[in-house]
């Protein structure tokens, strides 16, 4: 898995930017309470309690204009959760 120093951010559900380039059907197996903990992890974990917060339920299924929304840092933070919950076999990181 490649991941650039500016990560690909679409407009989209938080659920669907951390399980990216992983095929929806294909992250079933993943929980919310996993999907949680890897934002927590990586310093995130506010973020899908704002969107909570805004939008009701738990934030994964908020749909917003990531790029536009969060800083850079925070988008390269997203990048490194996809890490985690993709698992690849190997990573290679921009910088």
């Amino acid at each position: 898995m490649f991941v650039p120093q500016r990560p690909y951010c679409t407009i989209d559900s938080l659920r669907k930017q951390l399980i990216y380039p992983m095929p929806p059907e294909a992250a079933q197996h993943l929980s919310e309470a996993e999907l949680l903990k890897t934002l927590a992890d990586v310093q995130l974990g506010s973020l899908a309690e704002r969107l909570a917060a805004a939008d009701g339920g738990n934030g994964l299924d908020s749909v917003r204009d990531w790029s536009g929304m969060l800083s850079l840092g925070e988008q390269q933070r997203l990048a490194f959760a996809r890490l985690l919950i993709n698992r690849p076999r190997l990573a290679i990181l921009d910088e």
